[in-house]
């Protein structure tokens, strides 16, 4: 206790005693709230996100968070079509990258269903690990959709230490972890005292909610108040070193992986993207303490959701299976899903684990079959014409006597 005290006193740098730490808590519990009140500021909606607009526009909203500074986490759904048959995405990159878009292309497709309008919102996020989907999918099915489709990420990681790339994730859907007994290691050894605490401070304060939003409003504030039109150039030392690479330059930036990658194989192994993909597919079926666990947790979580589940493979593209390592790597992707699937006794959930692409990548004019890299299309329109039809399949078996239009 002694040593809790001390480290208390010397980070707030209060007094000596039990009475002066807790009039400077109490202090700061009443001005969280009072500045809340005070403030009394909007709750964080999906247009306060800079998300780049789907090409051509689609009316899919978006509720993910952009930053790792964005403490909201997933939006709940705004609802905003009365009546409207409501199907939740969740995915990476791969489902919304800049202005593709998976559900916002299958909206061509398919505008209703059974008559009533179908309404589409994406809890996706940038490179997300397992467990992040698993965060996905619970905040989806707190919304109730009508239907839930779940893309599977070939490159999901299950390194959940090194590639912490939404540690934000920790306060917003604390739950997801605290609300199973089954997570409750996990919960453990990834929820930090401080995550606890922002989301206590949410929960007290619409201020501390709306961080993400505020933070950037008062950032524009004073991008408008600075009179500096030209700043100096940076003053050099004569002497000094100079400045350390910003990193490995033959490794893009962005994708969380390459920190384990790197540290595991070392850059030259994982210079070419399609090694990546197979080192990361190894990864994630090679590691059942971690990988196999978080997957039967997200199957039991879809078995129990008593809605439509449609759970697919990410495309990728056809030239990647030249490389045989993975080629083989995908293979045992299959195999790990196959096994998976086997534990869901559920007629509403379905795994679809052959791949979907050479069902529309051979189309006439396609290099690579349409895609920029691995996962990454050129243009999502070919795949969602694969993808729609067998979505509307699904929903008809589930409610007999409706049909998409």
């Amino acid at each position: 206790m002694k040593r809790a005290r001390d480290l208390v006193i010397g980070r707030l740098g209060v007094g000596g005693t039990w009475g002066s730490i807790g009039r400077v808590a109490a202090f700061c519990a009443v001005w969280v709230i009072v500045i809340g009140l005070v403030v009394s500021p909007r709750a964080t909606t999906p247009a306060d996100r800079d998300i780049e607009a789907d090409i051509p526009p689609s009316p899919v909203e978006y509720l993910g968070p952009m930053s790792r500074q964005d403490f909201t986490g997933f939006l709940p759904a705004t609802n905003t079509i009365p009546d409207s048959f409501r199907v939740a995405w969740v995915g990476g990159s791969e489902t919304k990258w800049e202005s593709r878009s998976v559900p916002g292309q299958v909206t061509r497709f398919m505008s209703t269903f059974g008559g009533a309008p179908i309404e589409h919102d994406a809890y996706t996020i940038i490179a997300p690990r397992q467990i992040d989907a698993l965060r996905a999918i619970d905040a989806a099915l707190d919304d109730r959709p009508d239907a839930l489709v779940v893309s599977m990420n070939p490159v999901w990681v299950s390194d959940e230490w090194s590639a912490r790339e939404w540690p934000n994730l920790d306060v917003a859907e604390i739950t997801t972890l605290l609300g199973d007994p089954m997570l409750w290691p996990w919960a453990l050894a990834l929820t930090a005292p401080e995550d606890v605490g922002w989301s206590v401070a949410r929960e007290l304060s619409p201020v501390v909610a709306a961080q993400a939003r505020l933070n950037a409003d008062a950032q524009s504030i004073i991008d408008a108040l600075d009179v500096v039109s030209e700043r100096p150039p940076p003053t050099t030392v004569p002497g000094a070193p100079p400045p350390a690479p910003a990193g490995d330059p033959r490794l893009p930036v962005g994708d969380p992986s390459y920190f384990w990658l790197t540290q595991e194989y070392g850059p030259d192994r994982i210079e070419d993207s399609t090694e990546r993909v197979a080192l990361m597919l190894d990864g994630l079926v090679g590691d059942d303490s971690v990988a196999r666990q978080l997957a039967s947790q997200i199957a039991d979580k879809v078995a129990a959701a008593g809605i439509p589940v449609f759970l697919y493979p990410a495309p990728t593209s056809p030239d990647s299976f030249d490389n045989e390592h993975f080629a083989a790597s995908f293979a045992n992707l299959q195999s790990f899903w196959t096994d998976i699937a086997a534990g869901v006794d559920s007629p509403l959930v379905h795994f679809e684990i052959e791949s979907m692409t050479a069902e529309f990548a051979d189309g006439e004019g396609l290099v690579n079959g349409g895609f920029i890299d691995v996962v990454h299309m050129y243009d999502t329109t070919p795949f969602a014409s694969v993808l729609a039809p067998r979505l509307c399949a699904q929903w008809s078996a589930a409610f007999p006597g409706k049909s998409c239009a």
